[in-house]
């Protein structure tokens, strides 16, 4: 079953689909911050936006909105490196849990409640269409899809550095899709913002 989550800070929110795999911020590897304060604390609390950053195969920009116990988030998807032709947008919103430290950082458990999806580019309509991704095979180009049934809850962890704050890296061994598959590692060369 293929798997979209959405990175964000949340770095993501599992998507399922049809291939098993996830397309989530976090697939680098490399030595992170400690973690911040728990969401109960200030320190992922905020607005954060991740620069155009490349994230598996594909460039990305992050915007994301943690409140005391509710997250936005809107991930727009780049062909390119300078982020110029943009091919999909995704928005998010939901709940969220955690706090307590883990190996690697500090968890947080993104719960999806609204996802949607647009593909911005003609070769995006046609995958999609082809896949009959998010069990619709009518996509149209610029036109937002409810993707929200497919969305589940992802297990991931952050680190807050002063200013900059950070995802867990998501790979084989850690997909975020259980408690015993959290990333356990920061993943340090995709930093957000605090804004």
């Amino acid at each position: 079953m293929q798997r979209i989550a959405i990175a964000f800070l949340l770095g993501a929110v599992l998507l399922s689909c049809s291939d098993g795999r996830h397309v989530i911020p976090g697939t680098q590897s490399g030595p992170g911050p400690g973690p911040g304060p728990g969401p109960s604390g200030t320190g992922i609390l905020g607005n954060w936006f991740q620069n155009c950053a490349l994230i598996d195969s594909a460039y990305e920009k992050v915007s994301l909105t943690v409140a005391a116990s509710t997250y936005q988030s809107t991930i727009d998807m780049y062909s390119d490196n300078g982020c110029a032709t943009r091919v999909m947008r995704q928005q998010w919103s939901g709940t969220y849990t955690g706090g307590g430290a883990v190996t690697g950082g500090t968890a947080i458990d993104w719960n999806p409640t609204a996802l949607t999806i647009t593909a911005t580019h003609d070769d995006y309509v046609g995958i999609f269409n082809a896949l009959s991704f998010c069990g619709y095979a009518d996509w149209q180009k610029d036109i937002p899809r409810d993707c929200t049934s497919q969305a589940t809850k992802i297990y991931q962890i952050y680190g807050v550095n002063g200013n900059t704050a950070y995802l867990g890296k998501i790979d084989d061994s850690h997909d975020a899709s259980s408690n015993s598959q959290r990333p356990v590692q920061l993943l340090t060369s995709a930093p957000y913002a605090r804004q």
